[in-house]
């Protein structure tokens, strides 16, 4: 067995965001990890583990990605919402289209009044 191979941070079935690349001397206040979170599909053993990622549609994620870009997180119950891209319904059953912060178009969804926070 090779003795060069790290033990892996993260395991199948959690959940991270990814390192979002800054430019050299970029300054102001900007989140240094992706809003959107991942899920861990694949762990590659190596002397640095790499990680196969999906996003919570189940789409996989081109490439792969390492221990120092990741960070775990635990998956929230409530999303924040960007914006209403437009309302459907009557009154009681009104539904709106939202775009969901961080993330992209396809993960746009349809709720019911109700269940806005």
């Amino acid at each position: 067995m090779n003795n060069n191979i790290k033990k892996p941070k993260f395991n199948v079935g959690d959940y991270v965001r990814i390192s979002r690349e800054k430019q050299v001397f970029e300054k102001g206040y900007t989140w240094n990890w992706s809003e959107e979170i991942f899920k861990i599909v694949q762990v590659i053993p190596h002397a640095v583990p790499v990680y196969r990622l999906e996003d919570l549609d189940k789409d996989p994620i081109e490439g792969t990605f390492y221990e120092m870009e990741l960070q775990k997180v635990t998956k929230p119950e409530a999303f924040k919402i960007a914006y209403i891209v437009r309302s459907k319904g009557t009154k009681g059953k009104r539904q709106h289209l939202v775009h969901w912060r961080g993330y992209p178009k396809k993960s746009r969804s349809w709720i019911f009044d109700k269940d806005l926070v």
